[in-house]
């Protein structure tokens, strides 16, 4: 049997495992970026409540560093490695989603503000949706119930969005930002340990 074959083997055997609940598309350096998100989101909402409101783009510069380590995490489970297909497949699938979603949200926002729509209102169903979505991803395997934490606060925070003030909007996004990568985080916590048996 040569090498091919039996890469080919592994990556079979895994994807059972991962299909049949056996497997988790994640591992530690998940749970460490989620909670790498507490801190960015605190920075977000600190920066949100006394900083000036023309820096807000500043302000979003940690929440961009953790997308930047979800590349850095799909590089290394690269095909060539050998490493972890179905982890592979996962961050493919959240960037795959984050980039579909912001291309469908964009689009959707700029045609609400051509056609006068409220901002705030739009911009609510936009982040509402953006839970919905991760809720279906948290509903279509064991080892993806990690969403469910996004897909809760986005829902929250996409309902009060029309109520908040645009310095009220970056502080409760900072929050929905650190609730998220907390529960996300000790739901993926929760998981491996079950699966390492310890």
């Amino acid at each position: 049997m040569g090498q091919a074959e039996i890469k080919r083997i592994r990556e079979d055997l895994e994807t059972i495992r991962e299909a049949a609940g056996m497997g988790l598309p994640f591992g530690w350096e998940d749970v460490w970026l989620n909670l790498a998100l507490v801190p960015c989101g605190l920075i977000l909402s600190t920066a949100g409540a006394f900083g000036p409101p023309e820096s807000r783009m500043l302000m979003a510069m940690p929440g961009l560093g953790a997308v930047v380590a979800v590349v850095c995490l799909r590089y290394r489970f690269r095909r060539s490695t050998g490493r972890s297909p179905v982890r592979r497949r996962e961050y493919d699938l959240a960037l795959g989603a984050g980039l579909l979603y912001g291309v469908v949200a964009g689009v959707f926002l700029a045609w609400t503000k051509s056609s006068g729509l409220p901002t705030r209102m739009t911009g609510g169903v936009a982040t509402a949706m953006a839970g919905a979505l991760c809720a279906v991803l948290a509903a279509t395997s064991p080892g993806r119930r990690y969403w469910s934490a996004a897909a809760l606060v986005l829902i929250a925070y996409g309902l009060v969005h029309p109520l908040c003030s645009p310095r009220q909007l970056v502080v409760a996004g900072g929050a929905a930002m650190a609730v998220s990568g907390l529960l996300a985080a000790a739901i993926q916590a929760g998981q491996l340990r079950r699966g390492n048996g310890s």
